[in-house]
């Protein structure tokens, strides 16, 4: 293939790429954790803080950069964007077109210029970065870091202060995003040097740099030993990797082999000889790749934890189609059918995956926002959609979000029927009296959202409530209030005249 049209068929890939996650980028409505991360990003605006908050709480269920950084933009999305998912999300296009580009760079490194380019191509149009992308994630941000920091060990051109301290200065602010995610950069940056600079392994700057996601990690604790949180980084880590590991592992290897056979096995049919082939030679990717083990086997698997590895396996698929680096016809119709799998599978994931209960939680937030007086209720999964469209859609319109109440409940509790019907009651004694103490409820901080097996509630001086939303297969039984609206695991009941 001649190089002017191997370039030109690369552009055209790549626009077609971002087409495609412009067009998808607000067909989902905020969800998850995302529906936390969008008011925290919103506080985080209204307030600078080291450590996040949340409903006005020291929330720092991870350390505060991320929110910082997203925060930062609203000024100008704001003004550029109606739709609260393109304001919010945006930033993720810019980090993820610089990522692509990082690897770029670092892939040229280890390749041809052809190769790196398919490379930065093929991790663009994943479609395990297509999921990552089209939602509220701190990951794009995260692997910006982590990318930057392993450009700066690959420029054996600098002088080694601003070489180890670029790359040490990027393993610091990545442990200030996600910080256990930072401690990738140990193997994967010993790797690199042992592959492209030996002599530097014994280099002070270097050994010095390692140190950095440790330092990072140092810098998050004492913040939270400050606020009384340290729990918080003890119970988070070990939910994932320690707690209850061998009653839970049977099912949680099963779904995290599923989860990277999905996201990496088109690429991985592409370059599974080639990987066998040039797995020593290639050290680097191979170590980033053999990092897959890390969320398979971890304690709490999720798919958005291969999005890291995704330019390793992009590297490998870009190996693999190519002949000996350089692409022909052969390899070109190869690389078309890679980027147009991708694309289908991600739009088949958003056209036939059933989301209309995010719709519809996300216009009962809108419809409630303007109204005071309202308590929402529910599992975390679902009352935290509702809540957020409320808040950022009255802050579009007040400037700040009204008073509410607020209650939220563990996942758990869908599993336990018994949990049911006690929530039951405990919703109807909050109606009456929100503030009672009757039952056990977390007010001071939200930080503990993902272990805690407690409920938790906002403070708020609301006294009675006008309307009630409950999210999730509840019923609020009482005679002050009627039903005013019902879908599937919603309902909304508002207060009767006669009380």
């Amino acid at each position: 293939m001649k190089q002017k049209t191997f370039v030109s068929l690369l552009a055209f890939l790549f626009l077609a790429s971002f087409a495609f996650k412009i067009y998808f980028l607000d067909a989902i409505p905020l969800r998850y954790d995302g529906t936390v991360y969008v008011e925290m990003i919103a506080e985080q605006a209204d307030q600078p803080t080291f450590l996040p908050r949340y409903m006005g709480t020291c929330t720092p269920i991870k350390p505060g950069l991320y929110f910082i950084v997203y925060s930062l933009f609203l000024p100008v999305t704001s003004v550029f964007f109606t739709s609260f998912e393109w304001i919010y999300r945006s930033p993720n296009i810019i980090f993820g077109i610089f990522n692509a580009f990082l690897c770029y760079l670092i892939a040229r490194k280890f390749s041809t210029k052809e190769v790196a380019m398919v490379t930065a191509l093929l991790f663009y149009c994943c479609f395990c970065t297509f999921l990552v992308e089209e939602r509220l994630f701190m990951e794009p941000l995260m692997l910006t870091f982590m990318l930057s920091a392993l450009f700066f060990y690959t420029r054996e051109e600098l002088p080694p202060v601003f070489r180890f301290g670029g790359a040490a200065f990027f393993s610091i602010i990545a442990a200030l995003t996600k910080s256990v995610i930072a401690f990738a950069l140990l193997p994967l940056s010993f790797a690199l040097i042992y592959q492209k600079d030996k002599n530097s392994l014994r280099n002070p700057l270097f050994l010095a740099s390692l140190l950095a996601p440790l330092l990072g990690l140092l810098l998050f604790y004492l913040s939270l030993d400050y606020a009384g949180l340290t729990d918080v980084l003890f119970n988070d880590t070990g939910k994932f990797f320690v707690y209850d590991y061998v009653k839970t592992s049977p099912r949680t290897i099963t779904e995290g082999i599923g989860y990277f056979f999905v996201m990496s096995g088109i690429y991985l049919s592409f370059s599974f000889y080639k990987i066998k082939e040039c797995w020593k030679e290639q050290i680097f990717f191979s170590s980033w790749l053999f990092l897959s083990a890390v969320p398979i086997f971890s304690g709490e698997p999720h798919y958005w934890y291969f999005y890291y590895t995704v330019p390793a396996f992009a590297f490998f698929a870009a190996l693999g189609i190519s002949s000996k680096g350089k692409f022909d016809n052969l390899s070109g119709l190869a690389l078309v059918l890679l980027v147009v799998a991708n694309l289908s599978i991600s739009a088949l994931s958003v056209s036939v995956l059933d989301y209309d209960f995010y719709h519809q939680a996300k216009e009962v937030g809108l419809d409630l926002s303007g109204k005071e007086n309202v308590l929402i209720a529910g599992i975390y999964e679902k009352a935290t959609i509702a809540t957020a469209y409320k808040r950022i859609q009255e802050r579009k319109e007040y400037g700040k979000p009204l008073d509410m109440g607020y209650v939220v409940i563990p996942s758990s509790i869908l599993e336990d029927n018994r949990a049911r019907s006690y929530f039951n009651a405990m919703l109807e004694e909050v109606a009456e009296d929100y503030n009672t103490q009757k039952y056990q409820f977390e007010e001071e901080s939200f930080a503990r959202f993902f272990w805690s097996n407690h409920s938790f509630r906002k403070a708020t001086e609301i006294t009675e409530f006008e309307y009630i939303a409950v999210l999730g297969n509840f019923t609020l039984n009482s005679d002050a209030y009627k039903l005013h609206y019902e879908a599937p695991n919603i309902r909304i009941y508002q207060r009767s005249e006669k009380s």
